[in-house]
């Protein structure tokens, strides 16, 4: 088995679909932003993954910033997930 480590979308999903690859990830996909080839396999574990933001206490984040995480926020309650410390 050969691991090969990447820091972008793109070149992740191309390497998948070109070598026949796999990665683990929390199997949100956008079909808007990907084609038929990239699927979502979920793993038969009771482990969960858990999404985070990492800000600086002293940093307030800006409209824009806040805004992006509503709209994904949203985005990953669609799939089903909860977010947590919301009720």
């Amino acid at each position: 088995m050969k691991e090969i480590k990447v820091s972008d979308r793109a070149t992740i999903f191309n390497l998948m679909v070109g070598l026949n690859g796999y990665t683990i990830s929390s199997g949100i996909i956008s079909s808007k932003l990907n084609d038929d080839k990239i699927v979502a396999i979920p793993l038969d574990l009771d482990d969960p993954i858990t999404l985070g933001v990492a800000c600086h206490q002293h940093a307030r984040l800006s409209h824009l910033a806040q805004r992006y995480l509503q709209l994904l926020k949203n985005h990953i309650r669609g799939y089903g997930f909860k977010i947590i410390g919301e009720d």
